[in-house]
């Protein structure tokens, strides 16, 4: 049997591990143009909202290693502000700007129309999400890291 291309995730901290996911994600949407022939770049938004999920898990792993838990059920993947609203309940200071724009972003991820074709009303210009997503990856480091 060949041994895994990558190896498995053994770090002392796994909530780093998490953040740092949702870092590389994030990169990659890095200079991508909001339209490609006429349509919304699609990928760019899958890229901005999965790197939003992962850095919110992150707090959730963090929070787990610490045997923290939070009241109520862990809300089900894709759902960016259940997601947003719990990692807050766990101690994430929670930001207006992030706040704001979640919604609409989580609507795309949740919805999966960033995945396949489907028809949803108004598109926001995923640049628009470009500060919020920056925001959350900032306060979930703060939240995570080591000090």
């Amino acid at each position: 049997m060949k041994p895994p291309i990558f190896p498995p995730l053994t770090a002392p901290l796994p909530a780093l591990d998490w953040h740092a996911r949702a870092r590389m994600y994030r990169d990659q949407a890095l200079g991508m143009p909001d339209i490609v022939n006429g349509q919304p770049n699609w990928p760019r938004y899958f890229l901005l909202a999965h790197a939003v999920e992962l850095a919110i898990r992150s707090v959730l792993v963090h929070a787990k290693t610490a045997g923290e838990r939070a009241a109520g059920q862990e809300p089900g993947n894709h759902d960016l502000t259940a997601l947003y609203a719990y990692a807050c309940n766990l101690g994430l200071k929670s930001n207006l700007k992030v706040l704001d724009e979640l919604q609409y972003l989580s609507e795309i991820h949740k919805n999966h129309v960033a995945r396949y074709p489907k028809s949803l009303g108004q598109v926001w210009v995923a640049s628009e999400f470009d500060d919020a997503v920056d925001a959350l990856l900032s306060d979930t480091w703060q939240h995570i890291r080591v000090v």
